[in-house]
C-alpha cells in the first residue's frame, strides 16, 4: 500500500474519473492509459539513471 498522500491522490483521481455508473464503461481505456503512462515514466527513469537496474541480480 502507498503512502497516505499517494493513496489520497489515487482516490481523488478515481473519484474524478468515475462520477456515474456509465463512467465504468471507460475503465478498460483508463487502465490502458495508466499502463502506458507508467511504461513511459519507467523508460524515462532508465534514460535519466541508466545505472540503476529495475531488477535485482
Amino acid at each position: 500500500m502507498g503512502s497516505p498522500v499517494q493513496d489520497g491522490r489515487v482516490e481523488d483521481f478515481l473519484n474524478d474519473k468515475f462520477q456515474t455508473l456509465a463512467d465504468l464503461d471507460t475503465l478498460d481505456e483508463l487502465l490502458s492509459s495508466v499502463q502506458n503512462q507508467q511504461s513511459l515514466l519507467r523508460s524515462q527513469a532508465c534514460i535519466v539513471n541508466p545505472t540503476k537496474s529495475r531488477t535485482p541480480y
